[in-house]
């Protein structure tokens, strides 16, 4: 509920206040979360390894008014960063499909993903089949586009993160985000700009 009226009073907000455009966020050197086009969605990615290298996957998507449609967190046991940036993600797609999404733009911090995806280089052989079975995946969609980020416009997918290596099942939000998620949802609703190195 919290994140519900934290996304209705963006909109209200945006709908009658002026915010800052991509362009003028980049003017000023800052890096925001932007949402898709109109009839698309937007997949944001993260993976991470705590202090005992046991590994979670976690995602969120969004419609271009920024409004969640479902996110999802699991542990995934003993594993590494990029192994736990591609789980996420192949996670992430198949949920989309599972929802009948067939227009979506894929974001991530990690950069060995992202061009690993887009043929740039070659995957490590620890990748090798997870990299296989996203391109898989992508040509089920009607359009698809994959984009590198800095972590400070992929704030979102972060808090979940917590939440996927605490949780004994996988856990899939609907149209909602968990609580911990509310601080960066509503920094993305309100198109803020932070500066390199940011935190919240």
């Amino acid at each position: 509920m919290i994140v519900h009226a934290a996304a209705a009073a963006a909109y209200n907000y945006r709908a009658h206040n002026s915010v800052p455009t991509m362009s003028r966020a980049r003017d000023y050197g800052l890096i925001r979360w932007a949402p898709p086009q109109e009839g698309s969605v937007k997949l944001n990615f993260d993976g991470s390894v705590d202090g005992s290298n046991m590994a979670a996957a976690r995602f969120v998507i969004r419609d271009h008014s920024g409004f969640p449609i479902v996110a999802g967190s699991r542990k995934i046991g003993f594993s590494s960063v990029p192994v736990a940036e591609c789980s996420a993600l192949k996670d992430g797609l198949l949920q989309a499909l599972h929802s009948n999404l067939s227009k979506i733009s894929v974001e991530g911090d990690s950069k060995l993903v992202i061009d690993c995806i887009k043929k740039i280089h070659a995957p490590p052989w620890r990748l090798r089949p997870l990299i296989r079975d996203i391109q898989i995946i992508s040509s089920f969609f009607e359009d698809i586009s994959f984009s590198h980020v800095p972590r400070e416009a992929n704030f979102v997918a972060d808090p979940v993160t917590s939440l996927g290596h605490q949780a004994f099942e996988p856990t899939i939000w609907r149209n909602k985000l968990p609580l911990s998620a509310s601080s960066a949802f509503s920094l993305d609703q309100l198109g803020c700009g932070v500066s390199r190195g940011f935190q919240l």
